[in-house]
């Protein structure tokens, strides 16, 4: 686990990039100082569909927030539903209420419920989580904090570009990247991007309006900025 300052949490993975060799994953995650990094990347674009939020969490009565991470936005049959990373809800965030803030207009949203967990969603344990918008209630975490092994994918390595809803960036596709997580193979995607503390549950877009949930920094590679998403999504 790592640890970031301004109180950052923590999360590292092991991945082999077609070398025996591991690699730290870094897990973009959250604290005071970064949600001034978050503002500051903030750029026009502006999807049909999905719009970035900045996720909260509220410690008690008394109105204490941290920053939590990200998220994106949209209308699912007549809800208000955020989709974002599912590692955001782990232990250092449990039992505790949460709250969005639109980057565009900082409108805030409370947060209701988990809708589905990323097994739920996509029948195998991705790193993504639905939420629903309502009356705040009390969430306790869910994600367990494991080290995950993963390992190089030949496969997606198009060059599909993917553009960031937070800042309008244009990233790219390098490759393919293999979580195993018990029985199950859970294939991510690696694009060329550089990410700090509390990018976890960036949403990208393709051409197709499909969305990607971004989970992890890897670090650099042949001169490519590695980050891990998981995706395509489409609702």
């Amino acid at each position: 686990m790592r640890k970031y300052l301004c109180l950052s949490l923590i999360f590292v993975l092991l991945i082999t990039l077609g070398q025996d060799t591991g690699m730290a994953i870094k897990n973009s995650e959250a604290g005071f100082c970064s949600e001034k990094y978050i503002v500051n990347k903030i750029g026009r674009y502006k999807n049909d569909k999905f719009i970035p939020v900045m996720i909260y969490q509220k410690t008690n009565f008394k109105g204490v927030v941290k920053f939590s991470g990200m998220g994106s936005l949209f209308l699912l049959n007549n809800t208000l539903s955020i989709i974002t990373a599912e590692h955001i809800f782990n232990k250092e965030n449990r039992n505790s209420f949460f709250f969005c803030k639109n980057v565009f207009t900082g409108e805030e949203y409370d947060i209701r419920k988990i809708t589905m967990t990323g097994y739920e969603l996509t029948n195998e344990p991705s790193d993504i989580m639905l939420l629903e918008i309502g009356k705040m209630k009390k969430i306790d975490y869910i994600f367990k904090e494991e080290s995950e092994n993963l390992s190089e994918s030949n496969s997606d390595k198009s060059g599909k570009i993917l553009t960031s809803l937070l800042s309008g960036q244009k990233v790219k596709i390098i490759g393919g990247a293999i979580a195993k997580e018990g029985r199950f193979k859970v294939k991510y995607l690696i694009i060329d991007y550089l990410a700090k503390t509390g990018e976890s549950g960036t949403g990208f877009v393709d051409d197709e309006n499909n969305i990607y949930i971004f989970k992890a920094l890897v670090g650099i590679n042949n001169n490519y900025n590695m980050g891990i998403v998981y995706g395509p999504l489409s609702f």
